[in-house]
């Protein structure tokens, strides 16, 4: 039993990958047997990876490379840097198109492997308050840590939140393009997508065809 829970000893970092291992390191050890204690501890672990995710894709839009102590207080909530992230984006149907439309950009860079992770902020936020269900008092112990449904509801959630986090941080690549980068070309292509004048295939075909001149002035 010692040796299984070696990972209690690891050094704490600053990341989402930790986080989500370290939660998942939790799950893993709680689900055979049912046990109720992983569970908070998983919990908590994959929030914290919730909310580096959402803070690390607004570093990204918003190009941060330092932060005054003054201002940590900013994003230290969930709900606030996700508030923030739509003060410079409009709104969620905007940012999911302005991640697609990266998305299908980086699908069409041959120099470039793999697929570019879309988040679905909403999504992270709703399964940060599932996860807070297990984080708190429970007044009713007999429906809740004593009751072998809502441990099992625990474990599921808990399978259902580390996929998603692990799609993002493992399985593709997370990032943002700086706009800015972009050609004049690109810039219109992708205002016409995320104020959907155009649909995903006319993005997709364009694209194709303005390569060779894009790449053309591209400097390598």
């Amino acid at each position: 039993m010692e040796e299984e829970l070696e990972f209690v000893k690891e050094e704490r970092t600053n990341s989402a990958v930790f986080h989500l291992i370290l939660g998942q390191k939790w799950r893993r050890f709680g689900e055979p047997k049912n046990l109720p204690n992983p569970i908070v501890y998983a919990a908590i672990e994959f929030r914290l990876s919730i909310e580096r995710i959402v803070f690390e894709l607004f570093a990204l839009m918003k190009k941060m490379r330092y932060i005054s102590e003054e201002d940590t207080q900013k994003y230290e909530k969930l709900t606030s840097v996700i508030t923030q992230i739509m003060d410079i984006v409009g709104n969620s149907k905007n940012l999911y198109r302005i991640l697609k439309f990266s998305s299908m950009l980086f699908d069409d860079d041959s120099r470039l492997r793999g697929k570019l992770a879309i988040l679905d902020v909403n999504k992270l936020k709703n399964y940060w308050f599932s996860l807070s269900d297990y984080c708190h008092m429970k007044v009713n112990p007999e429906n809740t840590w004593f009751s072998k449904e809502f441990i099992e509801k625990g474990y599921h959630t808990l399978n259902e939140v580390e996929s998603y986090l692990w799609e993002i941080k493992v399985q593709k690549h997370f990032g943002f393009y700086q706009i800015e980068t972009w050609q004049p070309e690109v810039i219109e292509l992708a205002d016409d997508y995320v104020n959907s004048k155009i649909t995903e295939e006319s993005v997709r075909t364009r694209l194709r065809l303005m390569k060779p001149v894009i790449l053309s002035r591209a400097k390598f």
